[in-house]
């Protein structure tokens, strides 16, 4: 798989960017490419990606972000890293979120409606994240793609699974650690995977078990898939041989001891770059 290009197609509030930084290390940074941080947009990323030449697309070993599994046609034999969520934790760490951020198209939703209110008004028309975004946002970009001789759509659930058994390594949120493992064996990652988690919703709404049931109402789709996710998921570390388990709780227990000492070079890092700016304003 050393000669694939991978590709990690983002998918919101399921740990893409505590992800994201671990899938980096493992690549130069003159070979990889991302939709993130261009003035235009992910549009703009994609549409730059399309029209460079085959040799330019072609050195790159990484590509991640939003959107990215639409440059499926566009690279050698790609792999793709998809990460799902268990879509009420998902919906619940998206409105938080939201809640947060002044910039996004529905804060004022969030700040003016409770979770369960956005259901009630038909929120969810609008803001189509909060029902199966997860299965639809995959769906929607596959139908976009050739992936075979007879340019078959995925119109439905079951060829959306289709083509996650044939194209992607799948991971779960809820088993984090285990994706890890399991994605640096399969791809050959050499260098460490040690992580801390970034971009996390420190407060999200106490929600009663009628509400998380109202979320699983209108998520049915995105239900299904996860766990027809996690069952393929489970029955695969099964396979492996008990050493697997033995990794990932090796790994565990590393990661939690170096966890504060990450936490802490990224808040030192942070401040040096604040006050090197400073200095370079004053300049």
């Amino acid at each position: 798989m050393i000669n694939n290009t991978v590709i990690f197609n983002h998918i919101p509030k399921t740990a893409g960017l505590t992800l994201s930084a671990i899938i980096r290390k493992q690549y130069s940074k003159d070979r990889e490419f991302s939709t993130l941080g261009w003035d235009g947009g992910r549009r703009e990323a994609i549409n730059y990606f399309k029209n460079i030449s085959e040799t330019k697309r072609n050195k790159f070993s990484l590509i991640t972000g939003h959107s990215a599994l639409e440059l499926f046609n566009f690279v050698k034999s790609p792999i793709i890293l998809i990460m799902l969520r268990h879509p009420v934790d998902r919906v619940i760490s998206l409105y938080s979120y939201v809640k947060r951020k002044s910039w996004h198209k529905f804060y004022n939703i969030t700040n003016q409606y409770s979770l369960s209110e956005c259901y009630e008004n038909n929120i969810h028309h609008d803001w189509k994240e909060l029902s199966n975004g997860q299965s639809l946002s995959l769906i929607s970009i596959i139908n976009k793609i050739n992936f075979d001789s007879n340019n078959c759509d995925i119109d439905n659930l079951e060829e959306l699974k289709l083509f996650m058994e044939r194209f992607c390594l799948v991971g779960l949120v809820e088993k984090f650690d285990e994706s890890l493992i399991l994605f640096r064996e399969r791809l050959n990652w050499m260098n460490n995977i040690y992580y801390h988690k970034i971009n996390v919703s420190r407060e999200k709404p106490d929600l009663n078990p009628k509400i998380r049931q109202i979320i699983l109402d209108y998520n049915k789709t995105d239900y299904e898939l996860y766990n027809y996710t996690l069952q393929n998921f489970e029955d695969l570390v099964n396979s492996l041989n008990t050493n697997f388990n033995k990794r990932v709780e090796s790994f565990k227990s590393k990661n939690e001891f170096l966890m504060p000492l990450m936490i802490f070079k990224n808040i030192l890092n942070y401040y040096v770059r604040r006050i090197s700016n400073q200095l370079k304003n004053k300049l």
